[in-house]
């Protein structure tokens, strides 16, 4: 893997037309080597490579016959947001600080979004029509046809959460890349200590809050997206704890069976609780103390 980052690298063409290549099916990559591309050559190169991209992707779109306009808008988010992430790492040189400050963002987007963003019935309406559909066609009943017809919002909000997993997949693959490249071995050890902060922690815990009262609906919304900023801290606390401890692989390995359906919902309950009892009570306190 070292080697294949290396030359990547070394010939930014070659480092743009995987990011290019990588976008329609796998864009958290791209976002990823964007973050790499940035954070070892600066936010001004990045951009440039970003640019580059997006044109690749806009000549895919019209090859394939695809929907250019959405292709080149995921193209356009998936490396701009590589950009943005991998300034925030070169300027800061801290995992948890970008960390924060993407989950920041994305809060801050999904709430505008919700709040002065477009209606989420017009925008996923046909989305909703095709799968009403494909329901119909396997023998869905009335009843969850017309549930499903009205579970645009819903949708939106999972896919909101869905975005926050891509993004954050993403800088944790860019950051990976660049300990490889620069032979540190502290990617481990900076995933260990992820947490949200207190003022983002406290934040997200009021808004979790606030969303559980009916009227708030661009609260609620937010909900989702929040539960799996705390799962990744929830993960990082079992890492924490396993490393210390030296726990069998197995038992790490059991926290990410939890979130393979139908286990999801248990998995990202127990995650997502640990990370945010973790916000509060500092649960990797007594692992430095011992230290």
């Amino acid at each position: 893997m070292k080697a294949l980052i290396v030359r990547l690298l070394a010939r930014r063409s070659l480092l743009v037309a995987f990011a290019v290549i990588a976008t329609p099916v796998f864009p958290f990559v791209a976002t990823a080597l964007l973050i790499l591309e940035t954070a070892r050559r600066g936010p001004l190169a990045g951009s440039v490579s970003a640019a580059a991209g997006m044109l690749g992707v806009s000549i895919i779109a019209i090859i394939i016959d695809a929907a250019s306009t959405d292709l080149v808008l995921l193209g356009a988010v998936a490396m701009f947001a590589g950009v943005g992430m991998g300034a925030l790492l070169r300027w800061s040189g801290s995992l948890g600080f970008a960390f924060q400050g993407t989950v920041s963002f994305c809060v801050v987007a999904a709430l505008l979004a919700s709040t002065v963003g477009p209606d989420p019935n017009v925008v996923l309406g046909p989305v909703i029509e095709r799968l009403v559909e494909v329901f119909r066609e396997s023998g869905a009943s009335q009843q969850e046809l017309t549930a499903l017809a009205a579970g645009a919002p819903m949708l939106f909000n999972v896919l909101m959460a869905a975005v926050l997993l891509q993004v954050i997949g993403a800088l944790l693959l860019g950051y990976w890349w660049i300990t490889l490249v620069r032979d540190m071995a502290g990617f481990g050890t900076a995933f260990r200590a992820l947490r949200l902060g207190r003022v983002l922690g406290i934040t997200s815990m009021v808004l979790l809050v606030l969303g559980l009262i009916p009227a708030l609906t661009a609260v609620q919304s937010l909900s989702p997206l929040i539960v799996f900023c705390f799962l990744f801290q929830g993960l990082a606390v079992v890492h924490a704890w396993a490393h210390a401890r030296q726990w069998h692989p197995l038992v790490t390995g059991a926290a990410y069976v939890l979130l393979v359906p139908p286990l999801t919902p248990l998995g990202v309950f127990g995650l997502s609780a640990t990370g945010l009892v973790d916000n509060i009570f500092d649960l990797r306190a007594p692992l430095r103390a011992a230290q």
